[in-house]
């Protein structure tokens, strides 16, 4: 079992957090970031899912810290205790051998990969659904009082975390009622094993069902929008590639096989499912039967809660290869574990750009600016990155809009009343702010976008209020209409808004430089306008443009430092002949206008 172990742990942990959250590890970390487990509880109350998962990492992230590696290393901590009760519970049914096998066919499984590298709560599912099998057949191997309530536990625990395990409780139920209806609790008048247990899991759950209810009745009064339909042939393909890996036909083969009592038979009596094939059998097929059929009622199918039958998965396609010869089923077992881990059938979700976007925006906000979020898709992801960067002054447009439209308004007129520089960031096919920000006076001063995967980019636009007198004019050409300036822990962000006095037929370069105390350059970035976003070439007279500029502070004493800004333009092609544009109204001959003094102070 070293092997399998080992190599789970290098493929899950080998790029962790390369990778940004996504939409649903966004809703994670928010729930899980929240003050006190109770306010944790109330969240998920709110949505469609139980919370065991999610007081656990809460526990964790005090723990392991708040960072998307420690997030997520639970999630491999979890999958890897998983694949070592795999090996368990196949050495329970069908022996070692098959164990190891299915705990290795488990490991490198393309869904799982995918999913122990995420904040979710679907590989802790796996592991209690493995657990609750084992539990299950040592109880009715041997009846005992620890052995049910080691049951009764992992069954209630399942449902705390998914509650499609009450799929995987009927179909244990159901192997009870065909396999062992004649085994009684010792001494308790002939009562039937597996019903007290049963009772106690029910009894467990019993005070989130009204939750439940209430997030059937009234969160989700329609199922899930983005549960597979019922009606299309597309949704079964989903299905098969996903849990069961391509080709799809090798692996459901192997799968339908494993449910034979024995592959080597010399009678077809020996074909029939022993209780062990029996009891895996069901646990595959009717998780995947019941949830099937529900879905035609009350839309909630998806690959994802049905990940939960993936170790039964194992367990069969591992009956299977254990009976073959030793040679046979070393060549054929790394065969299918190579096929596994150089094709690709399960791939990750969509993960847009937040981090990118966190910090660009980190370096460009000065405590005058404010964010929108301007998206219900992925709104949590990008705030955990911002929380992170320490850039919290943003406010969820989208969702406030949703929650409240009647006031929305009003409300966002009240919360922008003092604020000069703005960032709006859309990823959202809903309403256009861009009205009701004109309406409060604000111009539309810079864009940019970052390409997804989806045929929608991530726009971040920048908007301004032009507020008083200019700062300063060069050569009558260009004027500093206004200017914000934050001293972070690392960098010095300098935010301009240039106002063209004429139209603009040159590319003018803008240097933005830290002079020390005896005069001397400390820090400077130099750039067309807006990173050369924006170039001055075009600009047309009395207009507003955004331009930003970040200067490295981490290399620089504390103490206070001349923040000034140059305007010069190149007169070659080969950009070695230059002219400095002068500031308007100076006396002698001046290259440069000094804004103000900068303290740095080093923290």
């Amino acid at each position: 079992m070293l092997a399998p172990l080992l190599l789970g742990a290098l493929l899950l942990i080998s790029g962790l957090d390369h990778l940004g959250l996504w939409v649903d590890e966004g809703w994670t970390a928010y729930a899980v970031l929240a003050d006190d487990p109770l306010e944790v509880t109330e969240i998920v109350a709110e949505d469609v899912h139980p919370p065991l998962y999610f007081w656990l990492l809460y526990a964790w992230r005090l723990v392991a810290g708040e960072s998307v590696f420690a997030l997520r290393y639970l999630t491999v901590l979890i999958v890897l205790l998983a694949a070592a009760l795999i090996y368990r519970t196949g050495r329970s049914l069908f022996g070692a051998v098959a164990g190891v096998i299915a705990a290795s066919l488990f490991v490198t499984h393309d869904l799982i990969l995918v999913l122990g590298q995420e904040a979710r709560q679907y590989p802790l599912a796996q592991l209690l659904a493995v657990l609750t099998i084992w539990t299950y057949w040592r109880l009715i191997q041997k009846p005992t009082r620890g052995r049910a309530i080691a049951f009764a536990l992992s069954g209630a625990a399942l449902l705390w975390t998914l509650y499609w395990g009450g799929f995987l409780l009927a179909a244990l139920a159901i192997h009870a009622l065909i396999c062992e209806p004649r085994r009684r609790w010792p001494g308790r008048r002939r009562w039937p094993v597996l019903i007290p247990a049963f009772a106690a899991i029910a009894l467990l759950f019993a005070p989130w069902l009204p939750v439940l209810i209430r997030q059937i009745t009234a969160e989700i009064p329609a199922g899930l929008g983005h549960a597979l339909p019922p009606d299309q042939r597309s949704t079964y393909d989903i299905l098969a590639f996903q849990l069961l890996g391509r080709p799809e036909v090798i692996f459901g083969l192997l799968a339908v096989v494993g449910i034979a009592g024995s592959i080597r038979a010399r009678s077809l009596r020996m074909l029939i499912p022993t209780r062990q094939s029996a009891l895996v059998g069901l646990a595959l097929i009717g998780v995947v039967a019941l949830s099937i059929g529900v879905n035609f009622f009350y839309t909630t199918l998806t690959f994802r809660s049905l990940s939960l039958v993936i170790p039964a998965l194992a367990l069969l396609i591992a009956h299977v290869l254990a009976q073959f010869g030793t040679a046979e089923r070393v060549v054929i077992l790394a065969a299918l574990l190579i096929h596994s881990l150089v094709t690709v059938s399960a791939g990750p979700p969509t993960h847009l750009p937040w981090p990118d976007v966190a910090v660009f925006l980190d370096t460009r906000t000065t405590p005058d600016d404010r964010t929108l979020i301007e998206t219900r898709f992925d709104a949590y992801a990008l705030m955990y990155y911002l929380d992170r960067a320490g850039e919290s002054r943003y406010l969820t447009t989208e969702l406030d809009r949703i929650d409240a439209p009647e006031t929305f308004a009003d409300d966002l007129r009240a919360d922008l009343d003092d604020v000069n520089g703005l960032w709006v960031m859309s990823f959202s096919p809903g309403a256009d702010l861009r009205p009701l920000l004109a309406d409060l006076g604000y111009i539309n001063t810079g864009n940019l976008s970052w390409p997804t995967e989806l045929a929608q980019p991530v726009d971040l636009w920048r908007f301004d209020r032009a507020v008083g007198e200019g700062a300063a004019a060069f050569g009558q050409r260009l004027e500093i209409a206004a200017y914000a300036v934050a001293a972070k822990a690392d960098h010095l962000t300098v935010n301009l808004l240039w106002r063209p006095l004429i139209d603009l037929d040159r590319h003018y370069t803008v240097s933005v430089f830290l002079l020390d105390a005896d005069g001397l350059p400390a820090a400077q970035h130099d750039s067309y306008p807006f990173d050369g976003r924006d170039p001055t070439l075009g600009w047309p007279t009395n207009t507003l443009h955004y331009d930003g500029h970040v200067l490295d502070a981490r290399a620089l004493p504390p103490g206070d430092y001349a923040l000034g800004v140059k305007i010069y333009t190149f007169l070659d092609d080969a950009f070695t002949q230059i002219e400095v544009i002068p500031v308007d109204g100076c006396d002698a001959n001046c290259d440069f206008t000094i804004l103000e003094t900068v303290t740095i102070d080093g923290d």
